[in-house]
């Protein structure tokens, strides 16, 4: 039986834009990526082994733990336009040591055609109260608080990790990653972001993608160091078993022979 993750929309949305699985679809540049070649300047991209070393030709799109990442959980992205406006802070001088104001001041809207139209909306945090995160730092701005239509919850005893997507953020900004125990606590999402460049304005589409939602189960775990004669004589006779495995096929091996399949449907 399946674990199943629930998600509701706080309001009406348009059609499109529901959370979906991760890597469905996947990202624009692995579609474009070819799967054999670039090893050498002016290689074709056929499959081909090396005579030489026995090595094949695949290019980080025959990846599988790339390729795992990317369809990893779930995929919230924006349900509607955002506008994003960066204006250089002109007080900054006026402001103190011990919180400092950021280099611009941003900020952020979704579309409203009419006064009553419900929409999710948007916030800041005062640089203050994250100046030293990297994200806030590196930038000197504040971080803005994106706000989703969205409510979701998981089984007992799962969390969820919320992270921009994995090998697929988008060029605007980045997301600060974060834990949920999401069985027991279930808040309309929000999310803080730092833009990519502090001077940014314009209009973020509407299906960009926002965060990557990847559930797992809470369990105990600890840290065992082994520098035991034999320990290591274990592992490094296990290891010589999976060098032999691995040296057993041309293409794919760690697919073929170690991997299991994830589902998230």
């Amino acid at each position: 039986m399946s674990n199943i993750i629930k998600f509701w929309n706080w309001h009406e949305i348009p059609d499109g834009v529901q959370p979906r699985p991760a890597g469905n679809p996947m990202p624009k540049w692995w579609k474009e990526m070819h799967a054999y070649g670039g090893v050498s300047s002016g290689e074709s991209t056929e499959r081909k082994i090396d005579p030489h070393n026995g090595t094949d030709n695949a290019s980080i799109k025959r990846c599988q733990p790339i390729i795992d990442s990317m369809t990893l959980g779930y995929i919230i992205r924006t349900h509607a336009e955002l506008y994003i406006e960066s204006k250089e802070n002109e007080a900054i001088h006026l402001t103190g040591e011990v919180c400092p104001a950021p280099s611009v001041i941003t900020t952020a809207t979704y579309p409203r055609r009419v006064t009553d139209s419900p929409n999710s909306g948007t916030s800041f945090h005062p640089f203050g109260q994250a100046m030293e995160h990297p994200y806030s730092k590196r930038q000197e701005q504040h971080l803005l608080k994106i706000f989703t239509p969205w409510i979701l919850k998981t089984p007992p005893g799962y969390s969820v990790i919320f992270h921009s997507p994995l090998n697929d953020a988008n060029e605007y900004f980045d997301v600060i990653p974060g834990v949920m125990d999401s069985d027991q606590f279930f808040p309309r999402l929000n999310f803080m972001i730092a833009l990519k460049d502090k001077n940014f304005t314009g209009v973020i589409p509407a299906g960009t993608p926002l965060i990557q939602v990847i559930p797992f189960k809470r369990e105990k775990w600890e840290m065992v160091v082994d520098h035991t004669k034999e320990g290591m004589e274990n592992i490094r006779r296990s290891k010589g078993k999976v060098d032999a495995t691995l040296a057993s096929v041309f293409h794919q091996p760690y697919r073929k022979l170690f991997w299991s399949k994830k589902e998230f449907k």
